[in-house]
């Protein structure tokens, strides 16, 4: 064999090894690692982990994301010590699961003051670990916000509609 040969033939392993992939990962499966990537004893404050996105939906390609949502411990000091743990997270996870983890963090059951998409992370979110009930409070209160907003949103397109009709009305008068 010449050296040639043994190049190509190096190369093409090496072609062969990046393109085995790990298996696709299930929700069932998600559930399955939890235990082993929670066993970091800095993730003691965590009480419910849940995945929302495709996986939650049974829908994940091999490039989708895991998106997950985190709860904490009601008594859990908040501060800096939040951002260390949910970075660990994401890493430890990722690295769990094999691909990207993106973590959206629920501080409290009270949601009051978050965005849009821990609404519908909170809403379509199905539990990997802790209480199957543990998120209902913080889901009732998304729920909540989103008919509110729903019913402020029907109001302003009914003023809307009102302004218009009187716009067209004042300009034939004006004509």
């Amino acid at each position: 064999m010449s050296f040639g040969t043994l190049k190509y033939l190096n190369r093409n392993l090496l072609i062969s090894m990046k393109t085995q992939t790990k298996p696709l990962p299930t929700l069932a499966g998600i559930r399955c690692h939890m235990p082993q990537l929670l066993k970091d004893p800095k993730f003691e404050p965590l009480r419910w982990v849940g995945v929302h996105g495709p996986f939650s939906r049974n829908q994940q390609t091999r490039t989708s994301e895991i998106d997950m949502i985190i709860g904490l411990r009601s008594d859990f000091d908040t501060g800096w010590d939040e951002y260390l743990l949910f970075d660990r997270f994401e890493t430890r996870a990722s690295k769990v699961f094999g691909r990207k983890v993106r973590l959206t963090p629920l501080l409290s059951r009270d949601i009051s003051w978050d965005g849009y998409g821990t609404l519908e992370a909170v809403l379509t979110c199905v539990t990997v670990y802790g209480p199957e009930d543990w998120h209902d409070c913080a889901r009732a209160q998304a729920r909540a916000m989103l008919d509110e907003g729903y019913a402020r949103l029907r109001k302003a397109h009914q003023i809307s509609c009102q302004i218009d009709q009187a716009l067209r009305l004042t300009n034939k008068n004006v004509k």
